[in-house]
């Protein structure tokens, strides 16, 4: 593992002195095993993390310290580093980069303010042009003609969101058959093969294709940090549930699948 980490570190290394001879101002740096920092001067700074082959985090730094005291009392997660080591390589050129682990390609690029990526398996694209506007707190990307989108909580207006406009605002909402109630979670799978949790506890609205035929996404406060899962709808359940906390359930008691951290405040689809 110790050679394939310092192979890694070469191949960036190399990655980011060809970009330079070129006149790239995109600056990569990898922060560990499985981390990348990324800046750019006319570009906000961030943060991209790989839990494993095939989920990742993109996490915007400016709105960091404002927001992590909050997000660790209502939004628990588990630690990018309690999982297992990742093999990825970053190669870096038209002041873009692309990481790529042994199931998935991620392409980023930063333009001013605007964060912009795709993301791809050797068989299928899955997400693309999805922008991330960190001063505006908003975020689109494209969706397909046949795409299906399903989660977002106890969302009962319909089990496919295709075409609606969800708040993530908890409401006190009893045999309410709308996408009013008190059970929003800003998770959402779709049938492109990726699954997407905003980790983001201030009111958002997700628009589904409402308005146009993309998935729009607007925060009023906090930060602009999201996970992405590939993987049909099964794997990528056990993905956000592994990320989250899965309720506690075993013989005579024993806890079994449940974070410590993540439990009291295990997220539900």
């Amino acid at each position: 593992m110790i050679g394939l980490v310092s192979q890694s570190r070469s191949q960036d290394r190399a990655a980011r002195d060809a970009a330079d001879a070129k006149g790239s101002r995109l600056s990569v740096t990898r922060e560990d095993d499985r981390s990348f920092n990324i800046s750019r001067p006319d570009a906000p700074a961030l943060r991209v993390t790989f839990l494993s082959p095939t989920a990742f985090r993109v996490h915007v730094l400016t709105d960091e310290q404002a927001s992590l005291a909050w997000l660790a009392e209502y939004m628990r997660v588990r630690s990018d580093s309690s999982y297992p080591p990742v093999a990825v390589k970053a190669e870096t050129a038209d002041n873009a980069v692309t990481f790529s682990t042994q199931a998935i390609g991620v392409r980023l690029g930063a333009d001013e303010r605007i964060i912009s990526l795709a993301v791809r398996t050797p068989a299928a694209k899955l997400i693309e042009n999805w922008k991330i506007d960190a001063g505006a707190r908003t975020a689109q990307l494209d969706l397909r003609a046949d795409e299906h989108i399903y989660g977002f909580g106890d969302k009962r207006a319909a089990l496919d969101q295709r075409g609606q406009q969800i708040e993530m605002l908890n409401r006190d909402a009893y045999a309410s058959e709308s996408n009013w109630s008190y059970k929003s979670i800003p998770f959402y799978m779709s049938t492109a093969g990726y699954g997407l949790f905003f980790h983001n506890f201030q009111p958002s609205v997700f628009d589904i294709g409402a308005s146009t035929r993309k998935l729009q996404t607007k925060a009023s406060g906090g930060a602009m940090d999201f996970y992405v899962f590939a993987g049909d709808l099964k794997q990528v359940l056990a993905q956000y549930s592994e990320l989250t906390g899965r309720p506690r359930r075993g013989v005579r008691g024993r806890a079994r699948d449940a974070p410590p951290q993540a439990t009291p405040r295990c997220h539900l689809l």
